[in-house]
C-alpha cells in the first residue's frame, strides 16, 4: 500500500469531526448553558438567608438576572440564572431590611431597580451596584409596583399603612392618592395599564368591613372595594393576558386561601387552599396556554394549579424549607421561591415562545469551516498523487 494512502482513515476522521463541529455551530445546535440539575425538583441555590422578596429581569432569558431582598442582609443579585453565584449589592442601601422589590420593564436599557424598606424607597439605576434613598418617598413600605409602560410614563406606586402613593416621575415626587385604602399590604397593576388604568390594592384589617380587595380604573384617583376577604388580601397577582381574560388572584392571610376573579375584579370567589396561610403568588408567563398559578404558603410549601386556580397540588420535592415568603417566574420557565433559609429554584415551566433568530456562524466557526475545507482539498490532492504513483494493473 502506498504511504500516502495509509493516512486516509485519520484524515477522514479529522475532516468529518471538524465539519460536524463547524456545522453544529453554524446552525445553532450546540446546547446552551443549562442548569446543572433535574428540572422537576427544587434545588437550593442561595443566598442562605431569610428571603422576603424576589424579582427577575424582564430580559431574564438573555441577561439571566434575578434579585433577592432579605429580612436583614439587604439585596443579593445573581446573573447566572440564580444557579450558583449570588452577590450582595448594598452600596448606598442604608436600610438592609427589604420589604419589597420592583424592577423596570425596560431594565435591559435603564437598569432600574427599586427596594422598599421602612426608611422609604431606594432606587438603583445601575442594576443594583449603587442605591440612593428617594427623598420624600413613603416610609414603612409594604408593596412597590412599576407601570408596564414605565419607559414612557415613569409611573410607580407604593402601598403602606397610610395609603397608596403614586409617582409619575420615576420617584422624584410622591403624592398620596387621597381616596385609596389604608393599611395596604399588596399592589398589582394591569399589564394593559396604558389603556385600562387599572390598579388593585389589598388592604388588611382596619375596621369591620374595610379590609379586602380594592380596584381603581382611573390610575388611582378613585378606588372601590370589590371584595371583603376576611382579614384582607396580603398578595395580589394579575394574569399577563388580563386584557382578554380579566383574571386576577388574591392571597388572604389567616388560613383563608386564594381568591380569584375572571371579570376584571368585579367579582371574587374562593379558588381553593382555604386552610392555607398564603404568603406569595405567581402566575405563569404563558398563562393563556397553561392556566398555571403558583402559591407560596407559610407552612405547606408551594402549591401549583394548572386549571386557573380550581385544583391545587403541592410541588415540594427538594424544597427543604416550606415557609415560602416570595415567588417569581421568569420568561424562560424558571420558578424561584424565597424561604427563611434562602432561594430555591425549579425549571420545568413552559418558557415564553420567542422567535428563533437566523443563525450566523461566528469567526471561530467560519475558521473551522475553512480549515475543514482546506483539509478536504489536501486530502483530494494526496489521493490524486497516490493514484498517479501507483503501478497500473494489467
Amino acid at each position: 500500500m502506498n504511504g500516502n494512502l495509509a493516512i486516509r482513515p485519520i484524515y477522514a476522521l479529522i475532516i468529518v469531526t471538524l465539519l460536524l463541529l463547524a456545522l453544529a455551530g453554524a446552525v445553532g445546535i450546540l446546547l446552551p448553558r443549562n442548569l446543572a440539575f433535574a428540572a422537576s425538583d427544587w434545588h437550593s441555590v442561595g443566598p442562605t438567608v431569610d428571603v422576603s422578596a424576589l424579582t427577575v429581569s424582564p430580559a431574564f432569558a438573555t441577561d439571566n438576572t434575578v434579585y433577592a431582598g432579605t429580612e436583614s442582609n439587604g439585596v443579593y443579585r445573581s446573573t447566572d440564572n440564580g444557579n450558583t453565584t449570588w452577590t450582595q449589592v448594598n452600596t448606598g442601601l442604608t436600610n438592609t431590611s427589604i420589604d419589597a422589590l420592583a424592577i423596570s420593564p425596560n431594565f435591559a436599557s435603564d437598569n432600574t431597580v427599586y427596594a422598599g424598606t421602612s426608611s422609604g424607597v431606594f432606587k438603583s439605576t445601575d442594576g443594583g451596584d449603587n442605591w440612593s434613598l428617594l427623598a420624600g418617598s413613603p416610609t414603612n413600605v409594604n408593596a412597590v409596583v412599576v407601570s408596564p409602560n414605565y419607559a414612557s410614563d415613569n409611573t410607580m406606586l407604593v402601598g403602606n399603612s397610610v395609603a397608596v402613593f403614586k409617582s409619575t416621575d420615576g420617584g422624584a415626587n410622591w403624592p398620596q392618592l387621597m381616596n385609596s385604602p389604608a393599611n395596604v399590604n399588596a399592589l398589582a397593576v394591569s399589564p394593559n395599564y396604558a389603556n385600562d388604568n387599572t390598579l388593585f390594592a389589598g388592604a388588611f384589617t382596619i375596621a369591620d368591613g374595610d379590609e379586602g380587595i380594592y380596584r381603581s380604573t382611573d390610575g388611582g384617583t378613585n378606588w372601590m372595594q370589590v371584595d371583603s376577604t376576611g382579614s384582607g388580601a396580603v398578595v395580589l397577582a394579575v394574569s399577563p393576558n388580563y386584557a382578554s381574560d380579566g383574571t386576577a388572584f388574591a392571597g388572604v392571610e389567616l388560613l383563608q386561601g386564594v381568591y380569584r376573579s375572571t371579570d376584571s375584579g368585579s367579582n371574587w370567589s374562593l379558588g381553593g387552599l382555604s386552610a392555607s396561610d398564603v404568603n406569595a403568588l405567581a402566575v405563569s408567563a404563558v398563562y393563556a396556554s397553561d392556566s398555571t398559578v403558583f402559591v407560596g404558603t407559610g407552612d405547606g410549601g408551594v402549591y401549583r394549579s394548572t386549571d386557573g386556580g380550581t385544583n391545587w397540588a403541592t410541588i415540594n420535592v427538594g424544597l427543604s424549607n416550606t415557609n415560602v415568603g416570595a415567588l417569581v417566574t421568569s420568561s424562560n420557565g424558571i420558578l424561584f421561591a424565597g424561604t427563611t433559609i434562602g432561594v430555591f429554584l425549579r425549571s420545568d415551566l413552559a418558557p415564553v415562545p420567542t422567535p428563533t433568530p437566523t443563525p450566523v456562524p461566528s469567526m471561530n466557526q467560519w475558521g473551522l469551516i475553512g480549515m475543514a475545507a482546506l483539509m478536504v482539498v489536501d486530502f483530494q490532492w494526496r489521493m490524486a498523487r497516490a493514484g498517479e504513483s501507483s503501478p497500473k494493473r494489467d
